[in-house]
């Protein structure tokens, strides 16, 4: 099986509002169930995992320069970004996240980081990734539709699964800058 972060926190997330919906259930147990739960993620996403180290070998090989090549360069990255908010605007889990007028700011600062991050030469002179999300009541679970989103685009733009794996793969190396405040906050309760 494929099963992959984002199935994983789809079924917790169900098994949360499934949880708070039953009266016989404690509200402190839930964390305390999802914690257990967490700890057999790496068993059940094991096919995933197999796939986004072969992504993180080819990167090693190639080295992630030849993804900002492959990807079309600055105006590649531009074209990239604006098809994805094309996308997360009509997703109702995370459009949330993204509307108002910042909108236009948090496209040019997120090009300007993503042309680092996929090889090419960085622009990007904006806050941390933890100081962007601080406020942000994002879980791993609106990370995922978001990388989902991002998957969507770039096989839209004509790239295979195994450059697509490429690319998720650098992305989710900011999973714990971008939710950081999150599992702060986890690790309170």
């Amino acid at each position: 099986m494929n099963i992959s972060d984002y199935h994983f926190d789809a079924v917790l997330e169900c098994f949360v509002k499934s949880a708070e919906e039953l009266e016989e259930i404690d509200e402190d147990v839930i964390p305390d169930s999802l914690r257990i739960l967490n700890s057999v993620r790496s068993e059940i996403i094991t096919g995933s995992r197999v796939r986004m180290d072969a992504a993180e070998r080819r990167n090693n090989e190639d080295g992630v320069d030849e993804l900002f090549r492959r990807i079309g360069k600055v105006q590649g990255v531009e074209k990239f970004v604006d098809q994805l908010y094309e996308c997360v605007e009509r997703d109702k889990r995370i459009h949330m996240f993204f509307e108002g007028a910042k909108l236009q700011a948090i496209k040019k600062a997120q090009t300007d980081y993503f042309i680092g991050l996929f090889g090419g030469p960085s622009e990007y002179k904006g806050r941390s990734l933890e100081e962007v999300h601080e406020i942000v009541a994002m879980t791993d679970y609106h990370l995922d539709c978001f990388f989902l989103n991002i998957q969507k685009c770039l096989r839209s733009i004509g790239f295979n699964n195994e450059t697509i794996d490429q690319f998720v793969v650098l992305m989710e190396k900011l999973r714990p800058q971008i939710l950081h405040h999150h599992y702060k906050r986890m690790r309170m309760e």
